[in-house]
């Protein structure tokens, strides 16, 4: 499985909440716009026809999580620009939260 946060959102009206991240010591507010069943199938579909696979990372696999780029292509790729390392967005977020710095270097 790929992804480190956990958090929770609790709605105080019908449109205003606040999401919480206790591991990560997080908070911020969400807003919750409704959307006519056109938007969401649209988003949907955009979702799901984004791929990450391109000549850059075909036949690599993340840094950190070990799985391969062509086996989770809705999973954006960060590839950082001081060292070229390459991670899935998921796995990378938690270092950078906690360090800022690649954690390869």
């Amino acid at each position: 499985s790929i992804g480190i946060r956990d958090f929770q959102i609790s709605f105080r009206t019908v449109d205003i909440g606040r999401q919480v991240d206790k591991a990560m010591r997080k908070r911020r507010l969400v807003r919750r716009r409704p959307v006519t069943q056109e938007e969401l199938n649209a988003t949907l579909t955009a979702a799901v026809e984004y791929t990450n696979q391109s000549a850059e990372i075909e036949g690599l696999d993340c840094a950190i999580c070990c799985s391969s780029f062509a086996d989770t292509p809705t999973i954006p790729v960060v590839i950082l620009p001081s060292c070229g390392h390459k991670f899935h967005g998921a796995c990378v977020q938690n270092v950078a939260d906690h360090h800022g710095t690649c954690p390869f270097c």
